[in-house]
């Protein structure tokens, strides 16, 4: 028993003591007493009612409130006005709080929910012109270079043959003589873009037995067992195992690499196209194997 309750034991049990002496001096002390004991303990509160009222802790109940006058005791959204039951549980509110676009962060919650979802100001999502005209990219390159006033600063733009491009260079190159007397601005095309060009030129001479060559080491790459097979008719034949992958169309050194792994695994391949029928209607044939070379 708590301290409490003891002290208003005793104090109950004193003074109506004395109360019902003084009143009822004809009755028996001992059924006096009794009485008196048996209705101080009922006025004496429980140990529940001693707990102080329970606090929600929970984000949840931020966003309700339990005390409007006309709703006492009930949950009532701060939003909308939406009245709950106090034994609501904490999903049902967290899914009406979803209607409203708010997320209630959880106990347990590792990030913040408090985050900018669009990285860019209005300005910047206005709609603009896509295309990619010699106008457009000359204007996107000035409004660049304004913005980090490199106008006096920039000697030289390097690109592609793309002919906008070639367009925009010029305009650029006058713009930046007209407006901040940048005379030594020039223009260069990428060497690896033109020797990208000329290789591909080349390589149309031979592009049916290119294109079986691409198709092959696709099927090869695409298939586990494939891959299998020919990591052991490698190791039969002692050659070192290079993974099969196709070129890319516009690295020319890739379609090179590819040709130079079908040579140095030809005898494996020649097996593994012996072994699968599927293999051997992608297999390059003498003719093609002359026009590679």
């Amino acid at each position: 028993m708590s301290e409490d309750i003891q002290t208003n034991l005793e104090y109950y049990d004193k003074e109506m003591f004395q109360d019902k002496i003084t009143d009822t001096s004809d009755t028996n002390v001992v059924d006096s007493f009794s009485q008196v004991l048996e209705s101080s303990l009922s006025n004496i509160p429980t140990v529940n009612q001693l707990k102080k009222p329970k606090k929600h802790r929970l984000s949840v109940w931020l966003h309700f409130n339990t005390e409007t006058a006309k709703y006492f005791g009930k949950l009532v959204c701060r939003k909308c006005e939406q009245v709950y039951k106090s034994s609501t549980g904490v999903s049902t509110l967290r899914k009406h709080l979803e209607n409203h676009q708010i997320q209630a962060p959880k106990k347990k919650q590792a990030t913040l929910q408090i985050y900018r979802k669009d990285p860019y100001n209005e300005q910047e999502q206005q709609k603009r012109d896509e295309k990619h005209t010699d106008v457009n990219i000359s204007e996107a390159i000035s409004f660049i270079l304004n913005k980090f006033k490199l106008n006096n600063k920039i000697m030289a733009l390097t690109t592609d043959n793309e002919s906008a491009v070639v367009v925009c260079s010029r305009l650029l190159a006058k713009e930046l003589e007209n407006k901040f007397n940048n005379i030594g601005f020039s223009h260069y095309k990428c060497a690896i873009h033109v020797l990208n060009l000329v290789a591909k030129q080349e390589l149309i001479m031979a592009g049916l037995a290119v294109n079986k060559m691409r198709q092959l080491m696709a099927k090869i790459k695409a298939s586990v067992c494939l891959c299998d097979e020919l990591r052991a008719l490698c190791d039969l034949k002692g050659i070192k195992y290079l993974k099969a992958k196709p070129d890319i169309e516009i690295r020319w050194n890739s379609t090179y690499y590819m040709l130079q792994k079908f040579k140095n695994m030809e005898l494996a391949l020649n097996l593994l196209s012996v072994n699968n029928n599927s293999i051997s209607e992608l297999y390059s044939n003498y003719d093609d194997q002359q026009k590679l070379q």
